[in-house]
């Protein structure tokens, strides 16, 4: 039998175990309560309207920016003449805009294209104005101004039509007419604006997204006219359907993933494209395709390429798509190039297209905008073609090609000019390489020869021609030793087929005039032997 004391405590313990966990439930309260305090309190960098009525220390104006015309427009850099654009934003006397910055900021909006999705302006930008009264002294009236400009920024959130310039130091100026949504104002000066870049070359310095302003140096976010490079030992990730800014040269050490799991990417304006030794790019589009348009080039070099094979280079323009390449082989050496007409040309060397009419060292002679140089053909040969109607010149050479270039082809049509003219030191080439004209090879020096290396050939096809103001000749050098061999003497002006080969013992051991053979030690050739130190550059 229970007793009557037992029976109590039983009573008393469900009674105890309820308040237990009130009071849990009630301590768990308080802490989800005082965690939201600061949520709800004012930040500490925002001025209580008071004080901010009261000084003239500087605030800061936040603003979303939209209206650019294209990503293009959108770089960071500071507002010209920032008082103006106050003026013209309804700011009274009183409020001076003492300077303002531009920063770009990602944002998704999309078009149809040729394939799903591209971009359309997928770079908006963020705008601060750094604002300040100016008047020492402020009686009632001008307490109430200030007030009511405050509250002018909290019912007046959007501004149209307002004509800004962009000055991005490197990356040039800007003009656009946007329009402007506040975003706030604060005390404290926001980070993530950093106006100008000091340089027009972006490099990642950690893995991430393309668009995290973090994994840049500077952490200022590609744009305008610049080069972007992708350090070794980073992954960056292009996760949009395309890339909208006017990167004039993309150079991958590291890894570039682009697409996003996107029927297809596109690169919205010329690019051109160096996959380096150790660099690849990872396509992650679904049908494997990246369009890409005119006067534009991919290359990969020794060591780098595509992370699998199977991806399609398709040329388009603004009537639609036009030829296209699937890469069977990821890895380089490789080149395709889309030129200026729209042909897609690809080989399986570092190869350069001359375009248009120029001179050697600028990129504007060439599709894609980049000249060749030194360090391009450093792991392997290259190859260059002046393609028809492009006239290159080599004067800005000096007289000596340092490339290791082992085909340079001259196409119908086109014409190469070899040499400086008023120089008499002629034309060297310091590797071997096959030298054809189905153009024109123009010789523009006053004087000298053209000094070919051991290994080189020198042929005009069918149908092309060589011609010289000045008597010339071919020579053969030795790159290893500097000595000068045997000389083939040339015409002033050759229009039928006609070919040397200069052997590994640097002899002419053939040559083809018209069709016809002539032994290497017939009496058309003359042997001299110079000292090293004579050997021009």
């Amino acid at each position: 039998m229970q007793t009557a004391s037992t029976s109590s405590a039983k009573a008393v313990w469900p009674i105890a175990a309820i308040c237990c966990l009130a009071l849990i439930f009630f301590v768990i309260s308080a802490a989800i309560v005082l965690a939201l305090i600061p949520v709800y309190l004012p930040r500490k960098d925002i001025t209580p309207a008071e004080n901010l009525d009261k000084s003239n220390d500087p605030f800061y104006l936040e603003y979303a920016a939209d209206g650019f015309d294209d990503d293009d427009n959108a770089i960071a850099g500071d507002l010209e003449d920032p008082d103006t654009l106050g003026k013209s934003m309804g700011f009274t006397d009183d409020a001076k805009v003492e300077s303002g910055i531009a920063t770009p900021s990602s944002t998704d909006r999309r078009k149809r294209s040729f394939f799903g999705l591209r971009p359309k302006r997928a770079i908006t930008v963020k705008i601060l104005l750094i604002v300040k009264f100016i008047a020492t002294t402020c009686n009632t009236q001008c307490l109430a101004a200030r007030k009511k400009f405050r509250t002018g920024l909290d019912s007046s959130k959007t501004f149209s039509n307002i004509k800004i310039t962009i000055n991005g130091g490197p990356l040039g100026r800007k003009i656009a007419t946007i329009r402007l949504k506040f975003v706030g104002l604060v005390r404290a000066r926001p980070s993530g604006f950093r106006g100008a870049p000091s340089s027009d070359e972006f490099t990642s310095i950690k893995s991430g997204e393309f668009t995290d302003t973090s994994i840049w140096g500077e952490e200022i976010l590609p744009s305008g006219n610049c080069s972007i490079v992708i350090a070794a030992g980073t992954v960056v990730t292009l996760s949009r359907p395309g890339l909208g800014i006017k990167a004039r040269l993309i150079t991958i050490y590291g890894t570039l993933i682009i697409g996003g799991g996107n029927t297809a990417f596109t690169f919205k304006n010329a690019v051109n494209i160096k996959v380096r030794k150790g660099g690849k790019i990872q396509d992650a589009t679904s049908t494997k395709t990246i369009l890409v348009p005119r006067n534009s080039v991919v290359f990969l070099y020794l060591g780098g390429g595509f992370a699998e094979a199977g991806t399609t280079i398709q040329a388009y323009s603004s009537s639609g798509v036009g030829e296209s390449f699937k890469i069977t082989n990821p890895a380089g050496p490789f080149t395709c190039a889309i030129l200026p007409s729209g042909t897609l040309r690809q080989a399986s060397k570092i190869t350069f297209y001359a375009v248009v009419s120029g001179s050697f060292k600028s990129g504007s002679s060439y599709c894609g905008g980049s000249a060749p140089t030194v360090d391009d053909c450093t792991d392997s040969p290259c190859g260059l073609e002046v393609t028809a109607g492009c006239t290159l010149s080599t004067a800005d050479l000096n007289g000596s090609c340092d490339i290791n270039f082992d085909v340079l082809t001259i196409a119908a049509g086109a014409i190469l000019e070899l040499g400086t003219p008023g120089s008499t030191a002629g034309f060297k080439f310091k590797f071997p390489i096959q030298l054809i004209s189905a153009g024109t090879l123009s010789f523009v020096a006053s004087g000298g020869g053209i000094l070919l290396a051991i290994g080189s050939t020198f042929t005009i096809s069918a149908g092309g021609k060589f011609m010289s103001i000045v008597e010339t000749f071919l020579q053969v050098y030795d790159p290893v030793t500097g000595v000068l061999g045997a000389i083939r003497v040339l015409a002033t002006l050759i229009t039928e087929a006609f070919s040397v080969t200069i052997s590994s013992s640097g002899i002419f051991i053939d040559v083809i005039i018209g069709g016809s053979t002539v032994s290497g030690s017939a009496s058309t050739l003359t042997t001299t032997t110079v000292s090293p130190s004579v050997a021009p550059g």
